[in-house]
C-alpha cells in the first residue's frame, strides 16, 4: 500500500505541533511482516511480532526507508492509521540504538487500471 508517513516522534520524543506541520513525509510503500523469535532472544519476548516496514518499491525488502518492531496499529480512521514500534537507526549487527516512534500514515490515491 502506498502511503505518505510522517514521524511523530524524533529520538523518542514527541514532536510539538510546529515541528509536525514543518514535517515532510517520507512517501513508500507499506508492508506489515510477521517476525519470529530468534532462539537466543529474551525468553521475555513473544514468540511472534508485527514489524512495519515502509519500503521504497513494492518487491523491496532489502532497501527499506524505515522499520517499526514491534508495531501495532493503533488508530485506522478517514483514509489515515498510526503505527507506533520502536525504531531502530543502523543495522543490526551494530546494536543501535531504539527509540519510541509513532507514524501517521495516509493512503495515497492509485488510479484504477481496470476498464
Amino acid at each position: 500500500m502506498l502511503v505518505d508517513v510522517i514521524k511523530l516522534r524524533r529520538d523518542g520524543r514527541k514532536l510539538t505541533q510546529e515541528e509536525l506541520q514543518r514535517a515532510t513525509p517520507i512517501r513508500g510503500y507499506l508492508v506489515f511482516r510477521a517476525v519470529k523469535k530468534p532462539p537466543d532472544a529474551r525468553p521475555d519476548l513473544p514468540a511472534e511480532s508485527a514489524w512495519a516496514v515502509l519500503q521504497a518499491r513494492p518487491d523491496d525488502v532489502i532497501d527499506a526507508l524505515a522499520g517499526l518492531q514491534p508495531a501495532r496499529v493503533t488508530v485506522i480512521k478517514d483514509g489515515a492509521l498510526v503505527i507506533t514500534g520502536e525504531e531502530t537507526y543502523g543495522p543490526p549487527a551494530s546494536h543501535p540504538p531504539k527509540h519510541l516512534q509513532a507514524w501517521y500514515c495516509t493512503v495515497v490515491a492509485t488510479q484504477s487500471t481496470s476498464p
